[in-house]
């Protein structure tokens, strides 16, 4: 059995589905933001459709994890990722066919039963239905993971209102831990943790997803850059690495881009068209999957005055904050990308020290490097 896992990007021209998850640990706060985020998103003009979460779908049906065999665990996680993967693609078909402009909330990805198993029975598992990791990470236009009140609000954490939920605090906190981990590869995740109220943290939530869509609302942490002092030697964390190659197109200038990349993991190779704008003192950058035949057209009108950028990519987690560190190839400079309010120096024990912050520098983009690398 094999299903589709290609990401559908709407915010590139021609597309009008986005895919986004909301996970976490438990009693996180996803089913408050699910209901906000559609509210608000019916309201604007878009079509909302909700995946439910498949494994408490399972759990409420009958089935009980309590103290279960790993055999049963296994036959448990085996099902969900079929389950998740067809209602997912059945929405997201209803959706492409209305022709509107449609945002598919799902309440938890298709990655998360990753968490409950070992590595080998994940990947035993995928196997079964001819996937991997990696595909999966590309499947989701972003992934919003919501830190479980059991790390950082203990006294909102419970299991009354929620009859499958049975993790100790103590538990929920390591089961939210080690499905941050599971999420490390994915390119698209933003972490939000419990350093304001509940209500703050929906409007985080709410005001990230408004953005991608290109509404421009005001958010108190946005996606930094900063230069390191120097290129890492190594990264002594858990990460995930992938190799970049950026191609500017005809007609690209400082203020507006247009793109194409190929991103090289270990098994897959992803293609995308990037349209990136300066706006009030932001980069905002939308991007659609394309084919090798999509790709080898746009390559056709690449920039003469620009040359192809090529950089390696790693992708971590640092004090709950998703974070990318950037290497430019040939040359002694490194970035790392956070999502952090603008006043904000991050401090990683394993990286060089931050240097600046060249957010929104035009001196420091990527267009910058390409049009040096011709001279």
């Amino acid at each position: 059995m094999t299903f589709e896992t290609a990401p559908k990007t709407p915010t590139a021209p021609g597309r009008n589905v986005m895919r986004v998850v909301l996970t976490g640990g438990p009693c996180a706060g996803k089913t408050s933001s699910i209901k906000v985020l559609s509210e608000e998103l019916e309201a604007r003009g878009y079509s909302v459709y909700v995946v439910c979460e498949i494994a408490t779908l399972l759990l409420e049906g009958g089935c009980k994890l309590a103290g279960a065999s790993r055999e049963k665990v296994q036959a448990f996680q085996e099902q969900v990722v079929p389950l998740q993967l067809q209602l997912e693609n059945a929405f997201t078909t209803i959706a492409e066919r209305s022709h509107e402009k449609s945002v598919i909330l799902c309440d938890r990805g298709a990655i998360d039963g990753k968490c409950y198993l070992t590595d080998e029975e994940w990947d035993n598992q995928l196997a079964i239905f001819n996937l991997n990791t990696q595909e999966l990470e590309e499947r989701y236009d972003a992934v919003l993971f919501l830190v479980s009140a059991a790390d950082g609000a203990t006294e909102f954490y419970g299991t009354a209102g929620n009859e499958v939920r049975f993790e100790t605090a103590e538990q929920a906190c390591k089961l939210d831990e080690r499905l941050r981990t599971c999420y490390i590869g994915s390119p698209n995740v933003r972490v939000f943790d419990n350093s304001v109220d509940i209500k703050r943290k929906t409007s985080r939530v709410l005001n990230y997803v408004l953005n991608i869509l290109g509404a421009e609302v005001d958010e108190d942490e946005t996606l930094q850059q900063y230069k390191l002092a120097s290129v890492p030697s190594s990264l002594a964390t858990q990460h995930t690495t992938e190799n970049v190659v950026t191609t500017f197109l005809k007609g690209s200038d400082e203020n507006k881009q247009v793109c194409i990349t190929i991103r090289q993991k270990t098994d897959l190779k992803v293609l995308t068209c990037d349209h990136i704008q300066l706006k009030n003192g932001k980069y905002h950058c939308t991007s659609s999957h394309i084919s090798e035949a999509e790709y080898a057209t746009k390559l056709e009108k690449a920039d003469p005055q620009c040359k192809p950028v090529v950089t390696t990519v790693s992708y971590f987690m640092n004090d709950k904050t998703s974070c990318k560190l950037v290497e430019m190839d040939g040359m002694d400079t490194a970035y790392l990308f956070c999502h952090k309010s603008p006043q904000t120096i991050p401090s990683c024990s394993f990286l060089p020290e931050v240097t600046e912050n060249v957010t929104a520098n035009p001196a420091h983009s990527m267009f910058h490097y390409a049009q040096n690398l011709t001279n």
